[in-house]
């Protein structure tokens, strides 16, 4: 009798395997494992015949089977770990594949599987070694390249999952995986230009699959290609319309855009698909917020938090809109987080928290995260880049905001009275599209007005420094809308935090903040990142051609008492503390026949705080709500009101500015960061430094004794329309030349190849 099968049999067996006929494969191979039992060969088929009919414990035994007879044959310990694997015991799977590598050091395979199961399990370190070793053997192995990669990004080692990528492509260009985490890798890197490279490279090779162009557009709305980045979303919700996270994202893009019927939509479908879908909750609020549906976008806020707590963004978006509504029972949850939220947490836009509450040294932590987190960017060109050799410096704005908005009511003078002899004048808008009267103004004060909001990243920088922009103004901060991936890019040498955001970026691209001793005193200049241009006299600029409409109305076409005393505060209800509330709910009991006059913001914070005045035994009915209006108009109305009461943490900024105007007294108290300090440098640049107090008790007691001394009221505001025209505030030239001499001394300081430094602006009348 044959110790081995013949020839015809082994064919047999094989042509049957070839064919895909299992069946036939698994009864002649039991056949000749029963014929031939001392044969290694026909225990080993069968353990395969038996593995591709899932037959994995069968599979085992084969093997096992075999090893007896042949007991230095890595290929069976292989064989048994896949099948060890299969049904889930990874323990006995793990064993086996380390006897294959202890039988045959180079039997790479097994190393590729080991790091198969570690990189599954989590175990990162195991399975970076063990792809590394796969490679090490077999250098042409491409699964080893692209689970390597993975692996490394799990681990957050990017840069070695970069170069291990581009490896593999380099022995294969056509395995569309290395092209897709490469992709992946560049993104995370802040490579994003080739990052896309890569990814329509693996378009290109597997044109069908959607998380491709999903990714793709993620990548072009980053550098605010927006349009492509519509087309691949677009392309992607095609190829499957069931990927919560391509609808999250595209329906996020949506609201950037203004489209927010379309992003409530795209939301709504990813929610429908993934009711757990924390990140989409969050965005959906952001969308219903800016259609004005505040209750609605703090229910989505919250539902996404408790999904997942660790949302930091959502947090403080929630607890942004629970100030806007004046719901003051956030008021404990934002005291105990805004020493950490944004600080020791992940970041989040710092604009949302500066009302919370009044620390310079947090605000500046807390920027610092954010751009740390956010544009972390190490490609964009320093100083050394810029060459140019204007006839005049060149300075361009950038803003979203070149409409009626409260930043324009502020600095249309300053861009009208520049000097052209020294200077030329560019805005670069990136907003949506508002062809008001303030737009038409602002075209017409410039020397060029570029509208950059279709344009990508790249696109705009390439512009900007086309025209050989000299000095980048940033009016928006960390403002909605805000562009702040343009300045991390480096649109010109010298790049400045303008009157947008009232306080730090954090950023090391931003070189200088405009601001003014009061707002930035010696004993808090420690907590900004810039380099400061200190104007002489306050840092905000005023339009000297502001127009109050000539309407004759009264107190009651207001719904204000004919002869109450008129408290009023303007400012944005996110503004209003509970603190300075319930101090003018005090000064209302101790006036007599006087009421507060807000404007109306919204509905809920008009019920929360008359549910408020009525806790503090105020009659409801004593707010007045007023209601929006022209700019001439409110400018107008100010005359109905006797003395404006400032906020604390966040003050007026143009609404005080609009109340002085309107010559309404405003008293405030000054606080210690930039926000809480505005309006008492726009009282000292009225010599009505008699209207700033130091604490609360200083700031009650001035309202008190205003209010009940007309005489002493009175003479306050004849010296304020006194001073209007002959002090600095609201003088626009003398403003701009004090700020065209800082921005020239910047421009001196680069040209000499210093780097940014203080300047003190010494006016010369």
């Amino acid at each position: 009798m044959n110790k081995n099968p013949s020839t015809e049999k082994l064919n047999e067996l094989i042509k049957s395997y070839e064919k895909g006929d299992l069946y036939k494969a698994e009864k002649v191979s039991l056949s000749l494992s029963k014929s031939y039992p001392n044969h290694p060969l026909s225990w080993k088929i069968l353990g395969i015949i038996y593995e591709k009919n899932k037959k994995y414990s069968d599979s085992i035994k084969a093997n096992s089977n075999a090893i007896q007879l042949s007991p230095n044959d890595p290929d069976l310990y292989n064989n048994i770990a896949d099948n060890y694997k299969k049904i889930g015991k990874l323990n006995e799977a793990i064993n086996n594949y380390k006897k294959a590598i202890e039988i045959k050091k180079d039997y790479f395979i097994s190393y590729y599987n080991l790091g198969s199961i570690y990189l599954k399990d989590g175990n990162l370190n195991d399975a970076e070694k063990y792809f590394y070793c796969t490679i090490d053997y077999k250098s042409d192995f491409i699964p080893s390249y692209v689970n390597l990669g993975i692996t490394l990004n799990k681990a957050n080692k990017n840069s070695d999952a970069e170069i291990v990528l581009k490896k593999g492509i380099k022995i294969n260009s056509n395995i569309f995986e290395l092209y897709f985490y490469l992709g992946g890798t560049l993104d995370t890197l802040g490579k994003i230009e080739e990052s896309i490279y890569y990814y329509k490279k693996a378009a290109d090779l597997k044109p069908n699959f959607f998380g491709t162009y999903s990714n793709l557009g993620n990548a072009l709305h980053k550098l605010g290609n927006y349009n492509d980045a519509i087309t691949n979303y677009k392309k992607s919700i095609k190829l499957n319309n069931k990927s919560p996270e391509t609808l999250n994202n595209f329906g996020n893009l949506l609201r950037q855009l203004g489209n927010l019927n379309e992003a409530e939509k795209c939301l709504k479908n990813a929610l429908s698909l993934n009711p757990n879908y924390a990140k989409a909750y969050s965005n959906l609020g952001n969308v219903l917020k800016m259609k004005g549906k505040l209750d609605e976008s703090i229910k989505a806020y919250e539902k996404a938090i408790k999904i997942n707590p660790n949302l930091s963004q959502t947090e403080a978006y929630l607890l942004y809109q629970k100030k806007n509504i004046c719901d003051f029972s956030a008021t404990n949850r934002i005291s105990k987080v805004c020493s950490t939220l944004g600080i020791t947490t992940s970041s989040i836009g710092p604009f949302s928290a500066l009302s919370w509450n009044d620390n310079s040294k947090e605000q500046l932590l807390r920027s610092k995260k954010y751009v740390n987190e956010n544009f972390n960017n190490k490609n964009y060109l320093t100083d050394k880049n810029f060459k140019y050799n204007n006839k005049k410096i060149k300075i361009g704005y950038f803003s979203a905001d070149f409409y009626d908005f409260p930043s324009m009511h502020l600095m249309i003078g300053l861009l009208e009275k520049h000097n052209r002899n020294i200077f030329e004048i560019y805005a670069f808008s990136y907003g949506l599209n508002n062809d008001d009267w303030m737009n038409k103004r602002v075209k017409s004060a410039v020397d060029k007005y570029v509208d950059i909001k279709n344009f990508s990243t790249k696109e705009i920088i390439e512009i900007t420094r086309k025209n050989q922009i000299d000095i980048a103004i940033d009016e928006n901060g960390f403002t909605q809308n805000a562009r702040t991936e343009l300045f991390e890019r480096r649109l010109s040498p010298i790049q400045v935090n303008f009157l947008g955001y009232p306080g730090t970026s954090g950023a090391k691209f931003i070189d200088y903040i405009v601001a003014d001793h009061i707002v930035i005193p010696d004993d808090q200049r420690q907590f900004y990142s810039e380099s400061i241009i200190y104007l002489p006299h306050c840092y905000q600029p005023n339009d000297d051609k502001r127009k109050t409409s000539n309407k004759e109305n009264t107190r009651e076409d207001f719904n204000l008492p004919k002869n109450a005393f008129v408290f009023c505060c303007f400012n944005k209800t996110y503004k209003i503390g509970v603190l300075e509330f319930n101090i003018w709910m005090k000064i209302l009991k101790r006036i007599n026949n006087s009421v507060l006059w807000l404007l109306k913001t919204n509905v809920w914070a008009m019920q929360n705080l008359k549910l408020e005045a009525k806790k503090n035994g105020i009659n409801p009915n004593r707010l007045i709500f007023a209601e929006r209006t022209n700019v001439a108009d409110h400018l107008n109305r100010h005359k109905h009101a006797d003395l404006f009461l400032d906020t604390f943490n966040y003050n007026a900024h143009t609404t005080a500015s609009d109340a002085l105007w309107s010559g309404l007294p405003v008293i405030t108290k000054q606080g210690k960061q930039f926000a809480a300090r505005v309006a008492s440098s726009l009282l000292n640049s009225l010599d009505l430094n008699e209207l700033i107090t130091k604490n609360v008790d200083e700031y009650e007691k001035l309202i008190l004794e205003l209010a009940s001394d007309k005489n002493k009221l009175q003479k306050i505001k004849k010296k304020l329309l006194n001073n209007k025209y002959k002090k600095p505030l609201f003088d626009t030239e003398r403003y701009t030349k004090n700020f065209e001499n800082g921005l020239q001394k910047t421009y001196e300081n680069y040209l000499n190849g210093q780097k940014p430094k203080d300047i003190n602006i010494i006016e010369n009348l």
